[in-house]
């Protein structure tokens, strides 16, 4: 979210507090927040390209091999995601697994 211009990583990371645990290595499951969702979702197919070669250049991409157009699709899905619950005030949640 730091590469979203949305604030300090340990900021960020205080919003991203879990919904659900299933224990200390997970899985886990954390509500989006509106704030990171709205943001993604203005963004511009430039900014977009922008943003996933900046991830794809990360250590955590980087070990976990995912390059910049997986960086790419994961930001156009969530953005379709979003547009699609949004209007049904609905909440988006990420899961996650160690």
């Amino acid at each position: 979210m730091e590469l979203l211009d949305l604030g300090t990583f340990e900021a960020n990371l205080k919003m991203l507090d879990p919904s659900f645990m299933a224990g200390s290595d997970g899985p886990w499951a954390t509500e989006l927040p509106a704030i990171l969702l709205d943001q993604i979702q203005g963004l511009t197919s430039t900014e977009i390209e922008k943003i996933a070669l900046r991830w794809a250049d990360t250590e955590e991409f980087k070990l976990d091999r995912i390059g910049v157009q997986e960086a790419k699709d994961f930001l156009n899905q969530l953005t379709k995601l979003w547009r699609e619950r949004h209007s049904d005030n609905e909440r988006v949640f990420l899961w996650s697994s160690l």
